[in-house]
């Protein structure tokens, strides 16, 4: 335990030499660091708990970038040989194999574990069968039995177990009984519950932790040979040996090695890093000789051969007080070359502060920026030459200079600003001080300034002591800033003008528009009126005739008076509905879809009739929207009319005209066919805009379908769409559906 500790207040030391050696370099290099670890569970899951490792070295590390690789076992030992990694954790046994077949160095650190608040340093195997076995009990009943395993190279996994075989006397089992499912453990499980060998070989921990993961219930596994281990919270088959050791290849730096393993022990076993990853932490370097002596009397891989005593053989007998002495002697080497290393660097970060004194100094005068320091306190202040030439100065021309040469010379309505954006930057309401302000040139204008400034040194009290910082003169750029806000206005303006222009013309359209609809108004009424003034005629007729014979009594009078009337009345209503249809709305209101579109039907119907066109309405349901129903209507004549337009140049027979309307929440759908053959694909993207039109010798505004598109769109908010559908044209209109039940 002394020797422990001796090592660990060692590598301590060492490791904050080498720390502010590495601190003092002046390199931008950054060294890529490979760690190989043994996938023992499947890569997925090790990689999202050992990537949190590599994520926290490279956030506290920066003059090294660290990678972690997870590998199978022969994938690792391919990489020590070729020397494509760096460090290596894997499990004692397989450590063990590379540490005398490769080459690979002594341990460094041994991997603990946090198992549910408690650190665990060791580790060891399991030998289970599934519960309902009743054949196979102990040690001795497994013999000729199938056993599942990961691989023969696997210490917890295999060869623990295959020791305590040895240990009790028994055949350590035949490569014939071997089930070899490859990593990672959980396969022995599944072999084993599928039925494909009896018994199966994992390390400790495999089983509990895949109960945990919902994989298995520990009822349908027995454990054999079961340890009584009070300290140790995993059911275990054998003796418990140190867990995986992290180790270092030969050609690995020694300041890598220790800068590595300085974090590793000074891992705080209850910070977030090590909790998340389930570990305790790094302890130092455990004695590893027990693992060896069983992989030596087991005669498997690398010592599957009789062995001769040798000196290699004494060296790993006495191993560690060799090493101890070997530690302290490298310590003493290693401290001497430190100091002469910090010595010489001493000296060469004092060359280059001087440098770097005079590159500032050129930066500063290449910028032409201007340079203060002031004491807070009593108020003397440092100026460079630059920031009195700003003002037209030589700086022997203000001297002596104070805050109060400052105070002077800037303009009194920014100097309250400035000093107020100063108070703030004081009492850390803001993280920076700047601001920009007029000051006083030697030939009497204004000069713009940008100020920035930092604290460099409070008191011990928390008051500030001495800031920092530095004047350029951003004259032109304030006059550019003028006129850019002066251009903006007149653009504003004109954009102003533009939409009242725009307005105007709307305006404008919106009037012929509603002369030509006036024009359909008085042609619809004409129509209207023809069989009422028929009438009318007739009944004049008829009257001046019995008149004329004399015939002409009261009951005559009075039936002409009644019929008369009737046919005056109707014609007179007829007038009213177009008047109250076309009368624009003034405000907004909830009104029903489905009536303003029956009561455009039934004024449109005499004129369809007339040119033999059928109108059907398909619809089932009373569906509400809020606007204008007057516009609506209009937006409906101006599309039926359209429909009609285009039925009368068509030569077809059966003409029609079909309305359906829908609801797809939260939209109200209008959609308006007809069979007219649909509209040519090189005009159906214009019939939108004003002035056009495609009833070519026809005397038409081109209008209808812009006005139509501006009331859908703009006054309704709502969409319309037209596309060419089955036999003509479909025009969609979209608007918003509302749940309440309004009046018609």
């Amino acid at each position: 335990m002394k020797i422990k500790l001796l090592i660990f207040f060692w590598l301590i030391s060492f490791q904050t030499v080498i720390f502010n050696v590495k601190a003092n370099a002046d390199t931008d290099v950054v060294e890529s660091v490979t760690i190989g670890i043994l996938a023992f569970r499947p890569k997925p899951e090790a990689l999202a708990k050992w990537g949190q490792l590599s994520d926290a070295l490279n956030r506290d590390i920066a003059e090294y970038h660290f990678k972690i690789k997870l590998m199978g076992y022969r994938e690792l030992e391919q990489a020590v040989a070729n020397c494509t990694i760096d460090f290596v954790l894997t499990n004692p046994g397989h450590y063990v194999l590379m540490h005398n077949q490769y080459g690979l160095s002594s341990p460094l650190a041994t991997m603990v574990k946090n198992i549910n608040g408690q650190p665990v340093s060791a580790f060891g195997g399991v030998i289970f069968t599934r519960s309902d076995n009743t054949s196979i009990n102990q040690l001795q009943d497994i013999t000729k039995h199938k056993i599942a395993t990961v691989k023969t190279s696997s210490l917890g996994g295999y060869q623990m177990q295959a020791y305590e075989f040895l240990d009790n006397q028994l055949p350590v089992p035949h490569k014939s009984q071997l089930v070899l499912t490859g990593m990672p453990h959980d396969k022995v499980v599944r072999v084993v519950l599928n039925g494909q060998a009896d018994v199966g070989f994992v390390r400790t921990g495999i089983l509990e932790s895949m109960q945990k993961e919902g994989k298995l219930d520990l009822k349908q596994i027995k454990i054999l040979q079961k340890q009584n281990l009070s300290d140790f919270p995993y059911q275990s088959s054998t003796n418990l040996y140190p867990e995986w050791p992290f180790s270092a290849l030969p050609h690995v730096d020694i300041h890598i090695k220790t800068t590595l393993l300085g974090y590793l022990l000074l891992l705080p076993h209850d910070g977030e890093l090590a909790i998340s990853m389930g570990l305790h932490g790094f302890d130092v370097s455990a004695n590893y000789s027990s693992v060896e002596k069983m992989i030596r009397e087991l005669r498997i891989p690398p010592f599957d051969f009789i062995p001769d005593i040798s000196v290699r053989d004494i060296l790993q007998i006495y191993r560690l007080p060799l090493g101890v002495m070997s530690l302290l002697i490298a310590f003493i080497i290693i401290i001497s070359a430190v100091l002469w290393i910090i010595n010489r660097r001493l000296i060469h970060t004092r060359y280059e502060l001087i440098q770097h004194k005079e590159s500032l100094s050129n930066i500063i005068w290449s910028t032409q920026v201007g340079t203060w320091e002031w004491n807070i306190q009593t108020g003397d202040t440092i100026f460079n030459e630059r920031w009195a030439e700003l003002l037209g100065y030589t700086l022997a021309e203000l001297s002596p200079v104070s805050i109060q040469t400052w105070k002077e010379l800037i303009h009194p309505d920014d100097l309250i600003i400035a000093e107020q954006y100063m108070q703030n930057y004081f009492t850390e309401q803001t993280g920076f001080f700047e601001t920009d302000f007029r000051m006083k040139h030697k030939k009497g204008r204004w000069v713009w300034i940008n100020a920035r400034g930092q604290l460099t040194k409070r008191n011990k009290d928390g008051s500030p002591l001495w800031m920092s910082g530095t004047h350029t003169d951003i004259s032109k750029r304030k006059k550019a800033e003028e006129a850019l806000a002066k251009l903006n206005n007149q653009l504003e303006q004109k954009v102003l003008e533009g939409v009242e222009k725009n307005k105007q013309q709307q305006l404008m359209l919106l009037q012929q528009s509603r002369l030509a609809q006036m024009g359909e108004m008085i042609s619809m009424i004409a129509h209207q009126w023809r069989q009422p003034l028929n009438n009318l005629a007739i009944l004049t007729q008829t009257i001046a005739l019995k008149y004329a014979r004399g015939k002409l009594n009261d009951s005559l009078m009075n039936d002409f008076n009644t019929n008369s009337s009737k046919q005056i009345q109707g014609m007179s209503k007829t007038i009213d509905d177009f008047r109250s249809f076309f009368k624009p709305d003034k405000e907004k209101k909830e009104f029903c879809v489905t009536k303003v579109i029956e009561d455009t039907i039934e004024m449109l119907h005499p004129t369809l009739n007339k040119n033999n066109i059928t109108l059907i309405f398909e619809s089932t349901q009373k569906l509400y929207s809020i606007g204008f129903p007057n516009e609506l209507g209009q937006a409906l004549v101006n599309t039926i009319n359209n429909a009609k337009d285009a039925l009368m140049d068509n030569d077809k027979v059966d003409k029609k005209i079909t309305i359906s309307l829908l609801l797809e929440d939260p939209e109200i759908i209008i959609n308006i066919s007809d069979n007219a053959g649909g509209i040519p694909a090189d005009i159906i993207d214009n019939i939108y805009e004003p002035y056009f039109s495609t009833k070519e010798n026809k005397n038409s505004t081109g209008l209808g379908l812009y006005m139509t598109k501006l009331i859908i769109e703009d006054h309704l908010g709502g969409k319309i769409i037209v596309s060419n559908r089955n036999e003509g044209a479909n025009f969609m209109i979209r608007l918003d559906s509302t749940s309440g039940q309004g009046k018609d």
